[in-house]
């Protein structure tokens, strides 16, 4: 009777640590398919991308820029990651080219409080400034633009339909030798006081928190502003991320602080990629600590 009352314990917590958390995943990209499209598994409508070759000859051709099998973080043979390491090389500069994978309609994202952006990378290149994720235009100060740095950093740029702001940049853990490495970062526009915070992980080490930073905008725009694009800037602008990239996630909430997801909520995504027996192991994990919480609220 007892261990039942555990067992039930334990599952009514982790029933619990779900339910509190109302978030919504607007946009969630795989990058496991074919051709030349790219299917959006959250729940905003028509941000499926295409992928485009932007180099100098062939600009805004589509292509299918698919990786081979077993090129996305787990490799396992049918995990594909989003392949563009054709690029010329990293960030602006003249000769400076490559791929991207970008909606054929404007960000819908809405305005959000609060999100949480978070993704694998593995860079093909050491020099530069790219782009990884990008909707933002400069007319209107809206949308966001995560960028990495040649020296392994990450930078976050965001518009509140009025002002824009950077959130400075991380130090630098975000790989420039050819690993996987799994990054996020949270905004929580409902406080003033290191409200952007980075994690870094890698597909052998947990997720832990890199630096955090402060921004004065409550919300970020993300409401019908430019196309979302990764690896390279919204409209082909020449900015390419030359390596791989997988499973990109945004969750966020367009009210309160619940789209700023908690370490351990980070965590589960990274784990979540990672195949077995490394998943086995964390998920025991988890499972050990709810049933320690709920021995301890027994006694």
């Amino acid at each position: 009777m007892k261990n039942r009352l555990i067992l039930s314990t334990a599952f009514t917590l982790a029933v619990f640590t779900v339910s509190v958390n109302a978030q919504t995943v607007y946009l969630d990209y795989s990058f496991n398919g074919s051709g030349n499209s790219v299917t959006n598994n959250g729940t905003t409508a028509d941000m499926d991308l295409v992928y485009y070759n932007s180099n100098s000859s062939t600009a805004g051709n589509t292509v299918d820029l698919y990786g081979a099998a077993g090129s996305g973080v787990s490799g396992l043979a049918g995990d594909l990651a989003f392949d563009n390491t054709a690029s010329t090389g990293n960030g602006g500069g003249s000769g400076y080219y490559g791929g991207r994978a970008q909606s054929s309609t404007t960000d819908a994202v809405g305005v959000l409080t609060s999100f949480t952006m978070m993704g694998w990378l593995k860079s093909d290149a050491t020099a530069g400034t790219a782009t990884l994720m990008d909707s933002y235009d400069s007319a209107s100060n809206s949308g966001v633009t995560l960028f990495w740095t040649g020296t392994g950093g990450l930078s976050l740029r965001v518009g509140d339909g009025t002002t824009t702001t950077y959130a400075g940049s991380s130090s630098n853990p975000y790989g420039s030798g050819g690993e996987w490495v799994f990054f996020a970062l949270t905004y929580d526009g409902t406080t003033t006081s290191n409200n952007v915070t980075f994690y870094v992980g890698a597909d052998d080490t947990a997720t832990s928190s890199n630096i955090s930073r402060s921004i004065t905008l409550s919300s970020v725009n993300m409401d019908d502003v430019r196309a979302i694009a990764l690896g390279n800037g919204s409209g082909g602008r020449a900015s390419p991320f030359d390596g791989l990239m997988d499973n990109f996630r945004l969750v966020g909430a367009t009210s309160g602080s619940d789209g700023a997801l908690s370490l351990s909520a980070i965590e589960s995504y990274r784990v979540s990629a990672i195949p077995e027996p490394s998943q086995s192991v964390a998920l025991l994990g988890v499972a050990c600590l709810c049933m320690t919480l709920a021995r301890r609220r027994i006694k």
